[in-house]
């Protein structure tokens, strides 16, 4: 039972076997899935051991601690700025002129 808990809390050992199971049926997609794994040395079978010693550790020591991380960079905005109404009226009152202009044209 205590296996069964310890399972359903952790609820990462579903990724193991699935990386056991893409590492046998599908390699290429296992090395683009898994890559930050596999990098970091890490299979299937080292997840469980892996989840036991970071919560032994969080156990030890539950403190929250400062990352070495640096902030990320302000990410670019790429949506428009909004128009106040003189503007859109503006816009507007263009476009039908430019319209009315083609429009005069052709008749």
């Amino acid at each position: 039972s205590s296996r069964v808990l310890w399972t359903l809390a952790v609820t990462q050992f579903h990724v193991a076997a699935y990386m056991d199971l893409l590492q046998k049926e599908d390699p290429e997609r296992y090395q683009k899935q898994f890559s930050q794994y596999i990098k970091a040395g890490l299979k299937g079978k080292d997840i469980e051991a892996l989840y036991k010693k970071v919560h032994a550790a969080i156990r030890a020591d539950p403190a929250a601690k400062k990352s070495d991380k640096k902030a990320p960079a302000e990410h670019k905005r790429y949506n428009r700025t909004k128009l106040t109404r003189k503007q859109r009226k503006n816009f507007i009152s263009r476009k039908k002129a430019a319209f009315q202009k083609v429009a005069a044209g052709d008749e």
